[in-house]
């Protein structure tokens, strides 16, 4: 069965193609909000109190495009 996103909901992946000391993120993901497919990208940063992740959200206006980015697994993920 492969996975279905469901509005208000998404996934985050580990980033593969991150260097240490780039400003690639952490992880990538998508979400689906209002009909609407977006992308997330997710860093971790060191703060006064501790981790925490910090998160740029956009549309995904290149759904659908054959683009290279860390694609979504065909089945449910291992969790």
């Amino acid at each position: 069965m492969a996975y279905e996103l469901k509005d208000g909901q998404g996934s985050l992946f580990k980033n593969k193609y991150h260097q240490q000391g780039d400003k690639s993120p952490d992880y990538r993901g998508t979400a689906l909000y209002k009909g609407e497919r977006i992308k997330i990208s997710a860093w971790i940063k060191e703060g006064k109190i501790g981790k925490f992740m910090s998160l740029s959200i956009q549309p995904d206006k290149d759904f659908g495009q054959d683009i290279k980015h860390d694609p979504l697994p065909d089945s449910e993920p291992p969790f």
